[in-house]
């Protein structure tokens, strides 16, 4: 075939954009689980952390205890004193084995995810403060977004769609040709070769073609309306994770000033309780 009314570069296209949609797709699997990778990885340290924080509770708690079962011996503090602080202390160790035990899961998570020789963590929760504006990831995603890119290549290949219904339309155009290799007791009168040119033009068709076609264009109008909403969720989300992301930096720029403040108003009330004159309940608040 020397013409066939452009489906063949349509066939090359569409092959083309497949083999692309095939990469963006590998490479969303890719950014998946890097993004799995990073969320475990970060997880274990965090759940480590847990675990120091719930064991100074705990610590901190017995230390609390103790003094109180002094004063109670000297009568500064009643026996319920005592009692209260025996039941947080069975509470701290309490959190403290759920936080270990969260520690061990988050850790084999990790593992499930690098393989059987697992990985241990040695960073440590650390914050970024630089942070571009939404614009930027915006642009940057409706650039790299593999999952986007891969809806919008399913677009052009709708729109090769509809000029392949429309090709139907078109005369095919054949060229032919033959020869004689050996012509041993062949007649002069036969020709030793041949060339020709056949047209296959498909005068009714029962207006299918013309169907396809209109089918072909419905089609690229649902997958527009697939990129456009793609897009906007993508969009929203972006959205949602930078203000999130923004409430979380101030958040812990506010609570530097808050643990500065709660740790003078512990040494307060902790010299209120050896005195006697704040209460275990107090104390524990603090």
């Amino acid at each position: 075939p020397i013409y066939a009314g452009g489906r063949i570069n349509i066939a090359n296209r569409v092959a083309q954009d497949e083999h692309e949609a095939a990469r963006w797709s590998l490479n969303a699997a890719e950014s998946h689980l890097l993004s799995e990778l990073v969320e475990r990885y970060f997880g274990v340290i965090l759940a480590r952390e847990g675990v120091a924080v719930r064991g100074e509770v705990a610590k901190a708690v017995a230390q609390h205890l103790a003094d109180a079962k002094a004063m109670e011996e000297e009568g500064v503090v009643a026996h319920s004193v005592v009692t209260y602080l025996e039941y947080r202390l069975a509470e701290a160790v309490g959190d403290l084995s759920e936080a270990e035990s969260r520690s061990v899961v988050a850790q084999r998570a990790l593992n499930s995810i690098v393989g059987e020789s697992g990985v241990n963590p040695t960073d440590r929760i650390f914050l970024c403060n630089n942070i571009q504006d939404v614009d930027y990831y915006r642009d940057e995603a409706i650039k790299l977004n593999p999952l986007l890119q891969e809806v919008k290549i399913g677009e052009r290949v709708a729109a090769e769609g509809v000029k392949l219904a429309r090709a139907a339309l078109l005369p095919e155009v054949v060229a032919m040709g033959g020869g004689a290799v050996y012509s041993y007791q062949l007649s002069d009168m036969v020709p030793r070769w041949m060339v020709g040119l056949g047209v296959n033009i498909t005068l009714f068709d029962g207006l299918s073609t013309i169907r396809r076609v209109q089918a072909a264009k419905s089609r690229v109008e649902s997958v527009q309306e697939m990129v456009k909403n793609a897009q906007d969720n993508l969009m929203l989300l972006i959205d949602k994770e930078y203000y999130t992301l923004v409430n979380a930096l101030n958040d812990a720029s506010s609570s530097e000033r808050a643990i500065e403040f709660a740790k003078s108003y512990y040494n307060a009330i902790k010299e209120g309780f050896v005195e006697g004159i704040t209460s275990g309940a107090e104390l524990m608040d603090a």
